[in-house]
């Protein structure tokens, strides 16, 4: 017979948020080095000019004036870096900027005939670096004979390739991890609401409390952190539609290396620019279209040379410098150049694809012509309270493991302003069917009632994890999204929770009122039972009631090892079972006391008797 126990139950937490080479002066250089066309390092001295190649409007190349300011030595091991000076009046006005990485510099070698811009020059390499707010245009040259170094190591991408290499730790999804929480945060969402994501970083081995809650200076590095004092490469500007848009993107645009242009969506060429009659040549407009299709999504830089067989060098520093990669190319066009007192830009986009990039170092990117690109498709349907504000956006997405997780971000967040920002007073719902390689699909639903930013920030990381793991790369096949627009805020809070008593025997049932105060409506009443088990000792158990962060943290604190992760089938499993999770449940949790037992792996081996237990450990 069972004795009579006492169990006394108490309340902890009653807040809950519910959202319904190298190549020195002195060696040889590469086989394509013409010293008719090109000139080595050893030739350039101080005093010398020439001119660059750029497009400033459109698809036309026109020259800028330059002079040599100094050759620097030993800029990296192997590495040299020329410093130019750009002297007309319009690149003084303007500084260095953004999208003319690669423009091609020549000079006029001593006693030339000629010294007109455009005609005589032999080119030195291309304009890569500078400092941003300077008070002078002076740039860094990336000479071409270590450009043609990269571009002898280049080849064509092999079937399936698409950048397969496995970071050590999934340095690349923690990075775009802590750039979706960074954009999350700064649109104003409360850190608890990133739980998927916090629980993401877990998974990889570099969470820490301090690195999830304020991930900037973690993602930040010199490269993409302005600063008056510190040589950059020219990040490759992208056009986002709206402000408030590349405001969002711009901390994950950011750790890629590209600066986002806000106020003018990434839309196609004007109609008197024919696609057909631009070419890849020198000084034009080298595009990667991260995102194609009803809207796109592109970086722009500059092409610096072209080789007798087609292959492309370009912008003259590296894209993320990780070598062999698979991501379209296109010719692009500009239509003007922007002043800015930080770093003045290019406004422009792609043309049809027409190539892949191939290869990524330090000094270049190579392109090739005839290499194909793969792409992943991409479908959102929006659905409006109005229906005819209702559509379907279909993209193509290049099959990157660091660009993709971005893309699929944009691909979600341009479809829904399309038209219009949602109504202040609305619920943003987000229901993803992501379909990856072997016959796995994560299927994505995320809530937001503060504009959609919440409902979209956590899918990144889904991609991203599965991109970029510790173990496999499971290369994503494709995402249909549906995102629907309600007009109501489904946002509730707690106000008081009821017990019909305080203490319990074992076996018994606890009611509990819970008092939600829905956004502007009347307070409801929702009734939790929750059955003891007939054996629970006597004690007292904390009884939490909340959402879907508090239901969370308590499921890790007795279930660590749903973070334990071994294989990419774990990772797998743990991720669907973070999205079995609604952001608009509310969850009763009472932690009972430990049991003997024995964990393998992610698997606890339940109410196991504690001598075998002991035997098992040993």
């Amino acid at each position: 017979m069972q004795s009579q126990r006492t169990i006394i139950a108490f309340l902890l937490a009653a807040v809950a948020v519910l959202t319904g080479p190298s190549c020195s002066a002195d060696e040889q250089a590469p086989t394509p080095f013409n010293p008719r066309r090109h000139m080595g390092i050893d030739e350039i001295k101080p005093g010398m000019t020439g001119y660059g190649l750029s497009v400033f409007q459109g698809t036309t190349i026109e020259t800028f004036d330059v002079e040599v300011l100094s050759v620097e030595h030993g800029r990296r091991p192997g590495k040299s870096v020329i410093w130019v000076r750009c002297t007309d009046e319009r690149m003084q006005k303007l500084g260095p900027v953004r999208g003319m990485s690669g423009s091609p510099i020549f000079l006029w070698p001593d006693g030339a005939a000629t010294r007109k811009p455009g005609e005589g020059g032999r080119m030195i390499g291309a304009f890569a670096y500078g400092f941003p707010m300077g008070k002078d245009c002076m740039v860094g040259v990336q000479p071409i004979v270590q450009m043609l170094e990269a571009g002898d190591r280049a080849e064509m991408p092999t079937d399936g390739q698409a950048n397969d290499q496995t970071g050590a730790r999934g340095h690349a999804a923690d990075r775009l991890i802590q750039a979706a929480q960074h954009s999350a945060l700064t649109n104003g969402i409360h850190a608890d609401r990133l739980w998927r994501l916090k629980m993401m970083r877990r998974m990889l081995g570099t969470h820490t409390d301090n690195a999830t809650d304020n991930p900037v200076p973690a993602m930040e590095s010199s490269i993409t952190r302005p600063s008056v004092d510190v040589m950059q490469p020219m990040l490759l500007p992208v056009r986002i539609g709206s402000t408030q848009l590349a405001q969002r993107m711009a901390p994950m645009l950011r750790t890629l290396g590209l600066a986002a242009v806000g106020g003018s969506g990434g839309g196609r060429a004007p109609r008197w620019i024919d696609p057909a009659k631009v070419k890849y040549q020198p000084g034009g407009v080298l595009a990667v279209p991260i995102v194609q299709g009803d809207v796109n999504m592109a970086a722009i830089g500059t092409i610096t040379e072209v080789l007798d067989d087609g292959t492309i060098l370009a912008f003259g520093h590296a894209m993320r410098g990780q070598g062999k990669l698979n991501v379209p190319i296109a010719p692009g066009f500009v239509h003007y150049v922007q002043p800015s007192l930080n770093a003045s830009f290019k406004l422009g986009g792609a043309l049809p694809a027409r190539g892949a990039l191939v290869n990524d170092e330090v000094a270049a990117v190579v392109g090739k012509p005839t290499a194909k690109a793969k792409l992943v498709p991409s479908t959102v349907q929006v659905v409006w309270p109005d229906p005819t504000k209702t559509h379907r956006f279909n993209y193509r997405m290049a099959d990157d493991r660091v660009y993709l997780p971005t893309a699929a971000a944009f691909t979600l967040s341009a479809s829904l302003a399309a038209d219009t920002a949602p109504p202040i007073e609305s619920t943003v719902i987000v229901r993803s069917t992501l379909q990856f390689e072997g016959d796995r699909t994560i299927e994505y639903r995320g809530m937001d009632s503060s504009g959609g930013m919440m409902a979209m920030s956590e899918l990144p990381g889904f991609v991203s994890v599965m991109g970029d793991n510790p173990y496999q790369r499971v290369k994503l096949r494709s995402i249909k999204s549906r995102v629907e627009v309600v007009e109501q805020v489904r946002l509730s809070m707690i106000e008081n929770v009821h017990l019909t008593r305080q203490r319990y025997q074992p076996g018994q049932t606890i009611a509990v009122s819970v008092d939600l105060k829905p956004f502007r409506g009347r307070t409801q009443t929702k009734k939790i039972a929750i059955a003891l088990p007939p054996d629970l000792p006597e004690g007292e158990y904390p009884l939490v009631i909340g959402g879907a962060p508090t239901y969370v943290q308590a499921y890790q604190e007795a279930h660590p090892e749903v973070a334990h992760i071994e294989s990419v089938d774990d990772l797998y499993q743990a991720l669907r079972w973070m999205n079995s999770i609604k952001d608009d449940a509310l969850y009763a949790v009472m932690a009972l006391p430990d049991r003997p037992g024995l964990r393998i792996g992610r698997t606890t081996l339940p109410r196991m008797p504690g001598s075998r237990g002991a035997l098992m450990k040993n």
